[in-house]
């Protein structure tokens, strides 16, 4: 899986969702999950629809990999059970902040390799950014207005 190319496909849908989640934030529903820490309960309608809107944009795709969604989803069935990478979504982290109305949540995207962690892409909706970074430092960057910074350090 070239992860790079992933993150270029996936950004629109990534960017619409983040805009969407913006948009809905002041009248979200919400309910709380059951037997759980403050934090842990916060759940929104935002959560289920970025996460299915991602789902279902990532089956269009031409890659191959098992998806581990923070939400139970009939989607998260139609990925295959054995593949070289899982890609994980948080389709609100920090719910509790987002619930409250503050800026300070996001989009998180993982992708993991035998057990490992091989790169993450994180979007911040209020500020319209999306930080990518791979285990290999020589591929981070920020999309920013569609506009990509290459990060390279050594």
């Amino acid at each position: 899986m070239d992860i790079e190319n992933f993150f270029d496909d996936i950004k629109p849908r990534v960017i619409d969702y983040g805009r969407y989640a913006s948009n809905i934030q002041k009248g979200v529903h919400s309910e709380d999950k059951k037997g759980e820490s403050n934090a842990a309960q916060a759940l929104t309608d935002a959560d289920f629809i970025v996460q299915e809107g991602l789902s279902r944009s990532f089956l269009g795709l031409n890659y191959k990999f098992n998806l581990r969604a923070e939400e139970d989803s009939p989607y998260n069935e139609k990925f295959p059970r054995e593949a070289e990478f899982i890609v994980s979504i948080d389709p609100i982290d920090n719910t509790l902040a987002y619930k409250k109305g503050l800026s300070g949540y996001c989009i998180v995207i993982g992708v993991h390799k035998n057990g490992h962690l091989e790169a993450g892409m994180v979007h911040t909706p209020n500020d319209g950014k999306i930080y990518c970074a791979t285990q290999d430092c020589s591929q981070s960057w920020i999309y920013d207005d569609n506009f990509r910074s290459d990060f390279i350090f050594s």
